[in-house]
């Protein structure tokens, strides 16, 4: 289990979470970083043009929307959007 998962199992940010879960919220952070996404329009576009191939990355989902992103955003646990921030700081900073 990696570290994002204890994190995740230990505040239990998945309850009463049907769809896009944590894991698929950060794989969607995580994606706009890299990829240089500005807005979530751009990243649900992005997202999208391939949605056959959106299993591969890890998305549970068959498309994602902006309001989805949105909303996962906006009613998850802060601790997990400070824990998503965090290892992509840390990732980044290993590479450099």
């Amino acid at each position: 289990m990696t570290e994002f998962n204890k994190c995740v199992a230990h505040y239990n940010c998945n309850r009463k979470v049907k769809t896009f879960k944590c894991s698929e919220q950060f794989l969607a952070v995580l994606f706009a970083q890299l990829t240089y996404r500005e807005c979530l329009r751009d990243i649900k576009v992005c997202l999208n043009t391939q949605p056959g191939k959106l299993y591969h990355l890890g998305f549970q989902c068959k498309e994602t929307d902006n309001s989805t992103i949105a909303r996962a955003n906006e009613h998850r646990d802060c601790r997990i959007v400070t824990i998503i921030n965090t290892i992509y700081f840390l990732s980044g900073y290993k590479i450099i």
